[in-house]
C-alpha cells in the first residue's frame, strides 16, 4: 500500500470515518494478494468495534489471525491482534498477545498500554499484578517520555495504592504531554478525572 493511501486510511480511522477507512482497506486487499498487514488489521479492527454497522467479531478474529499467520509475527502485529481480541471481549487472549509482543520487543509501548488497560479494568481471567504493571509503565515512560498514556495509567495505579502526591505529579505530566493533542474529548475527560481526584484529596 502506498504511504499516502496508508496515511489516509489511518487518518480516516482516527477521525471516526470508519466507512472510508474500511473501504480503502478492502479496495487495497482486492487489488493485491490479500497479504497487506495494515489493510488486514484495519478491517479486522473496524469489524471488532461495537458499532452495529460494522460489528462482526467472528470475521474480525479470523482476519487478525490470518494476517498474523501470513506475516512475520513481530511485536507490532501481535499488538494488532491483541487489540482485536480486546475489542471482541476476549481479554485473557488479549493479555497473552500483549505479553507475546513484549517478549519480542520489551519496549513496545502499545503492548504496555494495552496491558495497563486490562489491569485497570480488572477483567476476569486477566492476571497482571500491580507491581508488575507499575514496573512496565515506569519503563515505558523512561523509553517514551513524550507519550502521555503511560503517565495516566501509572497515576491511576498510584492513586489506588494511596501514593496521592506522586499520582498527582503523573496526572499533571499526562496533561502536559496531551496538550498538543487534537482530541478535545480526551483532554476534557482527563481534566474531569483530575478534578475528581483533587476533590478526593482536599
Amino acid at each position: 500500500m502506498e504511504d499516502s493511501k496508508r496515511k489516509l486510511m489511518q487518518d480516516s480511522f482516527n477521525e471516526g470515518r470508519f466507512t472510508d477507512a474500511i473501504k480503502i482497506a478492502e479496495e487495497h486487499l482486492a487489488n493485491c494478494d490479500g497479504s497487506d498487514w495494515d489493510a488486514i488489521i484495519m478491517k479486522a479492527t473496524i469489524l471488532s468495534l461495537p458499532d452495529p454497522k460494522f460489528c462482526d467479531y467472528h470475521t474480525a478474529i479470523g482476519m487478525a489471525l490470518y494476517g498474523l499467520n501470513y506475516q512475520r509475527a513481530d511485536a507490532y502485529r501481535w499488538v494488532g491482534v491483541a487489540e482485536v481480541f480486546q475489542n471482541c471481549g476476549l481479554q485473557a487472549e488479549a493479555e497473552r498477545c500483549y505479553r507475546t509482543a513484549l517478549e519480542l520487543n520489551s519496549t513496545n509501548y502499545d503492548a504496555v498500554v494495552g496491558l495497563a488497560i486490562l489491569h485497570t479494568v480488572g477483567y476476569p481471567g486477566v492476571q497482571i499484578a500491580a507491581d508488575e504493571m507499575k514496573a512496565l509503565l515506569e519503563s515505558a515512560i523512561a523509553n517514551e517520555p513524550n507519550k502521555w498514556l503511560a503517565y495516566l495509567y501509572l497515576a491511576r495505579i498510584l492513586r489506588k495504592s494511596g501514593d496521592k502526591e506522586k499520582a498527582m505529579e503523573l496526572y499533571q505530566s499526562a496533561t502536559e504531554k496531551l496538550l498538543d493533542s487534537r482530541d478535545k474529548y480526551t483532554r476534557q475527560e482527563l481534566e474531569k478525572e483530575i478534578k475528581t481526584f483533587k476533590e478526593e484529596i482536599t
